[in-house]
């Protein structure tokens, strides 16, 4: 019968919502979520407003592709790096580094006059994020995955 498998196959999920909803009583998690939320609101002005503003405007429609693809390689460049020197100084100091990349980017385009006449100089921004993307990708969920084994 095709509505008991559906319902079967339906059981596993909502069993695994239910567990992810009762760690919103756990403060940690709570502790933990700015570097996941700033990640996502980064990338949407990243992706919604930087590249349509000034990406465009400084280096033409054909380089917001570029510059996107700059973000993850310096994302994946970033978080080989980013291991070691977590090794070295700790967890800590790293997830501050990702989050003074974010920061870097409203900063430029609120307080440097980012980004007219920025020319190339505008893939600052993409490699901020990238650093930023990096510790979100790498040493972010190792941090909770010490508080969630």
């Amino acid at each position: 019968d095709e509505s008991r498998d559906a319902s079967e196959a339906t059981a596993p999920s909502a069993s695994k919502l239910l567990a992810a909803v009762s760690l919103w009583s756990d403060p940690v998690l709570w502790l933990l979520a700015p570097t996941n939320l700033t990640f996502g609101f980064s990338a949407a002005y990243m992706n919604g407003f930087v590249n349509g503003t000034y990406a465009v405007q400084e280096l033409g429609k054909t380089s917001v592709a570029g510059l996107g693809a700059a973000t993850a390689l310096a994302a994946a460049g970033l978080a080989r790096a980013y291991g070691p020197f977590s090794v070295e100084v700790g967890k800590g100091p790293v997830l501050f580094l990702g989050a003074l990349s974010f920061v870097g980017i409203p900063l430029s385009t609120m307080l440097l006059g980012c980004c007219g006449g920025w020319g190339w100089s505008v893939l600052l921004l993409y490699l901020l994020q990238g650093s930023g993307r990096a510790v979100y990708e790498s040493t972010n969920r190792a941090v909770f995955s010490d508080f969630f084994p």
